[in-house]
């Protein structure tokens, strides 16, 4: 009796241990991808600093001329209805 429960016990174990090494494969794994995707998160934030820095710099070129032409268009046009309120 005692020699049979050893075999059930020694096959259990087996089992047990295979399942611990599958599962430690296992986390291996998704350690790693975990690790690549982090990376390509970081890689894509600096991307995003990136455009948004080229960004900035297109706004100030493009952008403020427009800003200004406004301005002078909006003071002009006061100035006509100026004129108008005048005569």
């Amino acid at each position: 009796m005692l020699f049979s429960e050893k075999l059930v016990l020694d096959e259990e174990k087996a089992k047990v241990e295979a399942d611990i090494q599958s599962c430690a494969e296992e986390m291996s794994t998704l350690e790693q991808e975990l690790e690549t995707v982090l990376a390509a998160g970081k890689q894509l934030e600096m991307q995003k600093t990136e455009a948004q820095k080229r960004l900035n710099e297109l706004d100030s070129k493009v952008c403020f001329p427009f800003i200004d032409c406004t301005d002078i268009y909006y003071h002009m046009h006061l100035n006509t209805m100026d004129d108008r309120t005048l005569r």
